[in-house]
């Protein structure tokens, strides 16, 4: 048994297994929050979404996969990203369109090899009552922010 004092934890007595996690832990916080981790992030291209992309890779994340619709924002936040040390790419996607849905995960997981995170920032805001709001408009917003 190692004592903690030994290991710059005050006077408690660690075993050798509470240690290994103690450096782990220590490790992954010297690290950033994310070291090492992969995410997908919807609605990426603008707004919080591209923040929390941004966030991801200051906090260590190895990839991020930007998701959104629009393109010239989706590659520039791809290429901030990436210049804040994350390997970063960008996939044109509108999520009300079930079959650019399903090619989200399998484009992450041909680019990064895995998905350890999945952030689901995509929504329209679209403002009405429900006096008029159109029963499309309904259907979009149900289509969109709950995917």
């Amino acid at each position: 048994m190692v004592s903690a004092a030994q290991a710059g934890y005050g006077k408690a007595k660690l075993s050798r297994a509470q240690l290994r996690v103690a450096d782990r832990d220590w490790m992954q916080m010297t690290k950033g929050l994310f070291a090492d981790r992969v995410a997908v992030v919807t609605g990426s291209t603008q707004g919080v979404g591209a923040e929390v992309a941004r966030m991801f890779a200051r906090e260590g994340g190895a990839g991020v996969l930007i998701c959104g619709r629009n393109s010239a924002n989706g590659e520039a936040v791809a290429a901030e990203v990436a210049a804040l040390g994350a390997k970063a790419h960008f996939v044109a996607a509108d999520l009300c369109d079930l079959g650019q849905v399903r090619e989200i995960v399998p484009t992450a997981l041909r680019v990064f090899g895995r998905v350890d995170h999945l952030v689901n920032s995509a929504a329209i805001t679209d403002r009405g009552n429900i006096l008029d709001t159109s029963p499309e408009l309904y259907q979009q917003t149900l289509d969109l922010n709950l995917r």
